[in-house]
């Protein structure tokens, strides 16, 4: 494949810097499908494992200059991988979203780990241009690290604003398919019952967090009128959440202790530390840390690698 990309581009005397595109059927038969005379937006891969500045080379090439190395010089380590962070809806057929970024956390960089990103809080996603936000590219000594890395990346990305194509591309790594290797065109189809093209909908334990996030948020005031866990005389505080059809009540048992009541089950809750966009709890044994986010009358709990969204209807 490699030698016939070379041999199309002697053909037609091609100088600087292309891309030619193959399709391989199931006895591994390939055949010509284009050539993008330019670098593809995929070339922080290749980067990743030669080592090689593409961009510089391109340029180089573009200035009369002759290539640094031969293809035999050069050594390709380990394997990377590539997810386009798009600021579109897979769940309603791909529709693109537009608006204000009213919050966008990157993952932190690593070793391993390249951001090339192009948006941050505050920003405006236009109609009238492409909807990528950025690109994140792992490398990994093998196919499956690298995955790992990529996947983990992408579960700590946050934004509020608009929809994303991040939970589709995060269970997408996660499929088995995709882990043995045996995809082709028709993925999406083929594993369509097992992939998750939208942000989970919360649930209980999502509307318990909620809740001790409400009831928590001012107990050192002076007034106990203001004290959000529900003051009561001769009785442990109490406050009654709401969100959509959910009604959680809270009860503080201790300055760092609650109890949840929701749906006839009780859930013991300790807050280990509350930040101004933060909650530590541990809950029946285990420790988490969830992230969250108060924007325009919706609370955005990022756990586990998810998403959820939901609304104070009364309290």
């Amino acid at each position: 494949m490699s030698a016939a990309a070379i041999q199309a581009a002697r053909a037609v005397g091609y100088v600087g810097a292309g891309t030619v595109e193959f399709l391989v059927d199931e006895a591994q038969h390939f055949y010509f499908m284009e050539m993008n005379t330019r670098l593809q937006v995929e070339h922080p891969v290749t980067e990743c494992i030669t080592g090689i500045d593409l961009v510089e080379w391109q340029l180089r090439i573009a200035q009369g200059e002759r290539l640094p190395k031969a293809q035999s010089d050069i050594v390709q380590r380990g394997a990377a991988m590539e997810a386009r962070l798009y600021a579109e809806d897979p769940a309603h057929g791909y529709l693109p979203s537009v608006g204000g970024i009213a919050h966008l956390r990157w993952p932190e960089a690593a070793d391993g780990l390249r951001l090339d990103v192009g948006f941050g809080a505050g920003d405006e996603v236009s109609p009238f241009y492409d909807p990528m936000l950025g690109k994140i590219i792992a490398w990994g000594e093998t196919r499956a690290a690298a995955a790992d890395r990529l996947q983990r990346a992408l579960g700590d990305v946050e934004i509020v604003g608009v929809t994303t194509n991040r939970a589709l591309l995060a269970s997408v790594l996660a499929d088995e398919a995709f882990r043995h290797g045996g995809i082709a065109t028709d993925f999406l189809n083929a594993r369509q019952a097992h992939l998750q093209f939208g942000e989970p909908q919360a649930g209980d334990g999502d509307a318990v967090l909620a809740g001790v996030w409400y009831a928590s948020r001012d107990i050192h005031g002076d007034a106990l009128w203001a004290d959000s866990r529900g003051w009561r005389l001769a009785a442990p505080p109490r406050s009654h959440w709401r969100f959509g059809e959910r009604s959680v009540v809270i009860e503080a048992a201790a300055p760092d202790r609650y109890g949840a009541h929701l749906a006839g089950r009780t859930y013991d809750l300790r807050v280990v530390a509350r930040g101004e966009g933060s909650l530590t709890v541990e809950l029946e044994g285990r420790t988490r840390l969830i992230r969250v986010l108060e924007h325009e009358g919706q609370l955005h709990l990022f756990r586990d690698g998810a998403q959820v969204t939901l609304r104070l209807s009364r309290t």
